[in-house]
């Protein structure tokens, strides 16, 4: 998580001058094969195509014969690949897609667990961009290790408010 916490700082690496600042909430419905059904919502705040945030969970978790409700708080930091373009676009503005890992833990009734993941993201802007600020549909995937439940795969589609502006303050 420490290199995490380096990401948005080190964004300036690439940033340009026409990089972006960002911020926002989304709030996603989660489906897997198995476990893992449930609900996220969360915020973020970014620079250049990287952004760090926090989410809370409530979904399944499984392990063999054995299924729980579970509610988790995770940390996570994604790349937006248009976002760290050096080049004068506004592609993100209307489609935008990237990874994404995350680590957090969480409880069932039958005790705590950690977790991490890792996956990919896309999003598509439906509400005119208001000077930076739009809706978008969101979908995802991710592939989950909870210590002492099963790994699983999940599939994510939701909303997400997004603000963007190409002229931060500490310009």
């Amino acid at each position: 998580m420490k290199l995490a916490i380096l990401l948005v700082p080190c964004s300036a690496c690439w940033a340009t001058d026409t990089s972006q600042f960002s911020a926002g909430a989304h709030g996603q419905v989660m489906v897997g094969k198995d476990a893992g059904s449930g609900m996220e919502g969360g915020g973020f705040i970014g620079y250049a195509g990287a952004e760090l945030g926090s989410e809370i969970t409530e979904r399944t978790v499984s392990r063999p014969g054995e299924r729980r409700a579970g509610t988790t708080i995770d940390d996570f930091a994604r790349l937006s690949i248009p976002g760290m373009l050096p080049t004068d676009h506004d592609l993100e503005r209307d489609i935008d897609f990237g990874i994404d890992a995350g680590a957090g833990g969480g409880f069932t009734r039958a005790g705590g667990f950690g977790e991490a993941y890792a996956g990919g993201w896309a999003e598509v802007r439906v509400t005119p961009d208001h000077d930076g600020d739009y809706t978008a549909l969101t979908v995802g995937a991710r592939r989950e290790a909870i210590t002492s439940w099963d790994t699983q795969t999940i599939f994510m589609v939701g909303i997400t408010k997004r603000l963007r502006d190409a002229s931060p303050r500490w310009k």
